[in-house]
This record gives C-alpha cells, sequence and structure tokens, in this order.
C-alpha cells in the first residue's frame, strides 16, 4: 500500500471507530495478531483484548467528556509507519479519572506510532499527557497550586 493509503488507514480509524464508535472498522483494518502499547498499561494483545481496551477508553472520555473530539495536527508517513500528532479537545462535564466535572474545557496532547503492513494496522504505540490532563480536571494539583 501506499504512505498516502497508509494515512487514510489512520485517518479512519479516528473518524470510524473513535468519533463514531463503528467497531467494524476495527475488524476489516486491524490484523487479528496486534500489539498496543501504552506507556501506563501492560501491552494489550490480540484483536478482540484491543477492542476491549478501545471501548473501555471511549466509554470514559464519553462519560466525561461527552463532546469530546480529536483533531489531527501532523500525519507523517514513511515505509509502514504513521505517525500522528493531535490533540483531543473537549469540556469536563462528568466524572473523568476519579475526578468530579468542572464544567471547564480540557486539552490532552498526544502522539501515536502506527505500523501498517499489507493494509492492516499491526501495532500502536501511544504516547499522550496524561499528566497534564490529570491536572486541567484537579485529579492532582498544578505545579502552583502545589506551592502555595
Amino acid at each position: 500500500m501506499s504512505l498516502q493509503q497508509n494515512k487514510e488507514i489512520v485517518r479512519r480509524v479516528l473518524e470510524e471507530f473513535w468519533h463514531n464508535g463503528d467497531e467494524r472498522i476495527l475488524d476489516e483494518l486491524f490484523a487479528p495478531d496486534y500489539i498496543n502499547h501504552e506507556l501506563s498499561n501492560p501491552e494489550v494483545k490480540g484483536l478482540d483484548a484491543y477492542k476491549q481496551w478501545a471501548r473501555g477508553v471511549r466509554a470514559m472520555w464519553s462519560a466525561g467528556v461527552p463532546d469530546w473530539r480529536v483533531t489531527i495536527e501532523d500525519l507523517t508517513a514513511e515505509g509502514d509507519r504513521v505517525a500522528k500528532r493531535w490533540v483531543l479537545r473537549g469540556t469536563h462535564t462528568g466524572e473523568l479519572a476519579g475526578a468530579p466535572p468542572t464544567g471547564k474545557p480540557v486539552e490532552m496532547r498526544a502522539m501515536t506510532l502506527y505500523r501498517i503492513t499489507d493494509g492492516k494496522v499491526r501495532e500502536i504505540h501511544w504516547n499522550y499527557d496524561l499528566y497534564g490532563l490529570l491536572q486541567q480536571v484537579g485529579a492532582i494539583p498544578t505545579p502552583a497550586a502545589a506551592a502555595r
């Protein structure tokens, strides 16, 4: 597949699954032996395990930030890799990470690296600013608040 086709796969996963909740796209575009790498959690291996993980992530965001949306800021492809720099934005109107709703806007910046071969997502590495998000919702103090 071309670099453009691999980038389109990443866009489709964002729109069709993450934004719209259509799991059929995962069956179409992910390899059965897919591996998910996340800094704060153990590897998730296999498509069925990934679906379970991803459902939980979508449910968490939908409960805490019902209007959440992801905007792709950069999408770069080389070889079998697609790098996505993105930001999630929304309004914290429900419980999120144990923090009660603040009614304030939140933003989480992140980068994700996809490995795609033969039209299938084989692996994703996630890196996101969870610390900054937790500060925004009051789950942990900001450096300024901690200094007071």
